[in-house]
Parts: structure tokens; sequence; C-alpha cells
């Protein structure tokens, strides 16, 4: 099976995991998980929130290694998450989990389910093709993240079935959480990557309401890693745009 079949399936069952009583909602006050497409911003989005004298954010937590050894344990998992919170000492903690981290472990319903009380943040990038090339290119290079700015960018040359293969990957991962918090009646507050560029004390005074904290100055040094354009990252840009056309993606193409 698959990640794809295996995404599928999580769907399909999630209502019979969702019948199961074997964890009661647990209600952590003050408590906020963000879930993010790969490349969206999401770093750059913690450390902004991170300016908040009165808040706390873990990072992906499916990264750090105590966590993620335990997460076929849904009770160990759900325990160390609580016990974090309650020792970092602020009115407001947060984590992140990507969109692709909670479809491929199923265990992460069981979290969800666990923590439907806490208060969730939907981060996700608008153009999809824009963040996968981006995705690409840091998987390629090793680089994922930069506090200065880019002298001169190497271009990138670019299988498009691969490219397109890798965007309904990821566009199922992002559907499939969306449909995982709807089954669960979860709400959530939506923040897209370019609104966020384009008007980020709106953005920020708006996220910092719904996690009940007062508004505050943000800020990162995190620096964009890659120009805006398309044009400018793939080398073999033509080819690539002609895969697209006629698509749903063709519109992202410049």
């Amino acid at each position: 099976m698959n990640i794809f079949q295996r995404a599928i399936k999580v769907t399909r069952n999630a209502e019979v995991y969702f019948k199961s009583d074997e964890f009661a909602d647990i209600n952590i006050n003050n408590v906020h998980i963000i879930l993010a497409d790969s490349r969206s911003g999401s770093t750059y989005f913690q450390e902004n929130l991170n300016c908040h004298p009165e808040n706390c954010e873990f990072g992906e937590i499916y990264g750090q290694k105590s966590f993620a050894s335990i997460f076929s344990d849904q009770r160990r998992q759900i325990n160390f998450f609580s016990q974090i919170v309650s020792r970092s000492g602020a009115v407001n903690n947060g984590c992140k989990i990507t969109f692709t981290q909670l479809v491929r472990n199923i265990e992460s319903v069981h979290f969800l389910r666990a923590y439907r009380q806490c208060k969730y943040i939907l981060l996700e990038r608008t153009n999809i093709v824009a963040s996968t090339v981006s995705l690409l290119k840091a998987q390629r290079s090793g680089e994922f993240h930069s506090r200065q700015v880019p002298v001169k960018t190497e271009k990138i040359t670019i299988n498009p079935s691969e490219l397109k293969m890798m965007i309904e990957y990821r566009k199922a991962f992002r559907n499939i959480s969306i449909n995982l918090l709807d089954l669960l009646n979860i709400p959530y507050f939506r923040v897209t990557y370019e609104a966020m560029v384009e008007q980020p004390k709106k953005v920020f005074d708006g996220v910092f309401n719904f996690i009940g904290l007062s508004k505050c100055e943000t800020f990162s040094s995190l620096k964009k890693s890659n120009p805006t354009r398309l044009l400018d990252i793939i080398e073999n840009y033509s080819e690539v745009k002609r895969c697209f056309d006629g698509t749903e993606y063709a519109k992202f193409f410049d």
C-alpha cells in the first residue's frame, strides 16, 4: 500500500476511530495547534507568534525525536504533549504538524480527537505549484531556511511528471487533513501564506485575537529564499509550463 492509498484509507476509516471512547476529550486551556503545508511559511509564522511575551511555540512536534519515537503509543503521545505544555510556563502554547505528518501517521487521528478542544490554525499556500517547487529545491540543496538574502538563486531542472505527482499528493494530504478536522467538528482559523506576506499586521492581529492574546509587534529574521517568479527558479521553465497548460494549475505560471 503506497502513501496515497494509506491516506485514503485513513479518511474512509476515520469515523470508526472517532467512535472509540478510549481517549476522553482533554481540555487544555490556551493551547493552539498549527496544521500547515510544507513550504507555507510556517516557521516564519511561528517565529512571529513567539514575539508575544505570553506565548511559546514548540515548533514541529513530529520533528522532535522524543515525540516521534512514541507516536505508535497513543496514550504516551498524548501524555507527553500535556507534559511539555505544562512545563513551558507560558500563558499560551502552540505546536506545528504538517499535513503530510498528520495523514501518514494514523495515530494522529487519536491525537486530534484527544485535543479537539484546542484552537486550530490552518496555514496553507494558495500557490501550491510555487510551494512544491520550493520544496523540491530545498530537498536538493538541503537548505530549508535562510536568514540572509540570497546573492544569487541557482535554478533547478524539474521533471514535469514528478512535479505533477508531488502536487497531487500534497493536495490530497491537505484535503484529507481538512476532512479530518471537519469529521471531528473542530473549528479552525484559516491563514494563507499570501495574506501573511501581503498584510502581516492584519493576519497576526487576527491570529492573536483567535488564540486569546493581545496584539503584539511581530518580527522574524527569516528571509525569502526564492524569487517570486517560477521563471527565475526553473531552468526548463517552458517545458514545465507546457505540461501544465489546460490544467487547474496553469494560472500559477507567469
